[in-house]
């Protein structure tokens, strides 16, 4: 067997939220280092793009954060070449040196554009007041955003992301992105993956306590994006049986929820009617029966002057297995996952169980409208 094997300081220095870096191996086999310093409690993510390899058959190109002994693995992934990836770290444990590293396989040489990014921190208030977010650093691999909010213990509330926008920077399947909610203690409180353009709305579970919440949204691999973002109480509520709602959403792309009361065994249906949207050529209006848990019962799609009826199965009571277990592809090998490995998916855990009864929501979605 025959190895390249050198010691070698950092190849340079890669700043966090600054300009990228192009890494170019000198030579087959050779890795490189980019040094950076981190900050107690930072979380730092890394975009991979551009990823280039002679040959271009050329295996996993690996790419690792290292923290300030320069062997701990923060985070670790693959990337072959035309790939993209992204390394999302825990929060930094102490303020001093870290590093990037990019190990191309022993018979190829690699390029690559390095960007390395912090969290998009802010709040937003539980008013319906759109916050607009920009996960904007071009060639990030998701770019994630931590935005607080102060819930009440018994409140039931609903977040949309509306205006989704996508920019996919070499990312060649559909962008989508995926959001959570923490309770104050740092444990899960609700998810939605795939969440595609132009948006949709996560309907919270009654918050369990009264606090600071986070919320984390994390676009596809290289997907940067732009929307607006609001928390709010539901519109109202409409009774299974009772008179008939109407609904109006407020600004252009911006979900209503409407909350009712769901008995097990129950079949429920959804009729849709005097569908009017400004402009009369605005598009398709979404309309979603939502589970307890924000899992989409049935949806359809009504356009101008046009109306529809949205059934659903039995809703189903008790407890679920929905993950035997979570798991995150790195390499060729599925890896299991811990609870609330901010790696993979936050939510992960051996066993996640999921009730679905009374609360169900009801969901309004108003696409592609520009007045």
């Amino acid at each position: 067997m025959t190895t390249n094997i050198s010691l070698n300081p950092p190849s340079g220095a890669i700043a966090v939220n600054g300009a990228s870096v192009i890494a170019a191996s000198p030579s087959a086999g050779q890795a490189l280092r980019y040094s950076f310093t981190g900050t107690a409690g930072q979380y730092i993510s890394l975009g991979v793009s551009g990823v280039t390899t002679s040959p271009s058959n050329a295996s996993w190109v690996t790419i690792r954060i290292l923290g300030i002994d320069g062997v701990t693995e923060l985070a670790l992934n693959y990337v072959t070449n035309n790939g993209v990836t992204t390394l999302d770290t825990s929060a930094i444990p102490i303020t001093g040196t870290y590093y990037v590293e990019m190990a191309p396989p022993g018979n190829a040489t690699a390029i690559a554009t390095l960007t390395l990014s912090t969290d998009v921190n802010g709040s937003v208030a539980t008013n319906g007041t759109l916050v607009p977010l920009t996960l904007g650093r071009v060639g990030q691999n998701a770019r994630l955003a931590r935005l607080t909010f102060s819930g009440t213990s018994g409140q039931t509330l609903g977040l949309s992301l509306g205006n989704i926008t996508f920019t996919a920077n070499g990312y060649t399947s559909t962008c989508n992105t995926y959001v959570a909610v923490y309770n104050p203690d740092g444990s899960w409180l609700a998810s939605k993956i795939n969440l595609t353009a132009p948006g949709s709305t996560l309907a919270l579970p009654t918050l369990p306590t009264t606090g600071n919440y986070t919320i984390y949204v994390d676009p596809t691999m290289s997907c940067t994006m732009t929307a607006n973002l609001s928390i709010k109480p539901p519109a109202g509520t409409i009774t299974v049986n009772g008179a008939s709602v109407i609904a109006s959403n407020p600004s252009p792309s911006q979900p209503i929820l409407y909350s009712f009361t769901g008995t097990a065994g129950q079949y429920i249906s959804l009729g849709i009617t005097n569908v009017s949207t400004s402009p009369i050529n605005a598009g398709s209006v979404t309309f979603r029966i939502l589970g307890t848990d924000s899992s989409v019962l049935t949806s359809g799609t009504v356009t101008n002057s046009g109306g529809t009826t949205l059934d659903t199965l039995s809703h189903r009571h008790g407890d679920i297995n929905a993950f035997d277990r979570c798991q995150w592809f790195i390499g060729y090998q599925w890896h299991p996952l811990p609870l609330n490995t901010r790696a993979g998916r936050p939510e992960c855990t051996t066993h996640f169980q999921r009730h679905c009864g009374a609360g169900t929501w009801f969901e309004l979605w108003q696409s592609y409208v520009y007045l």
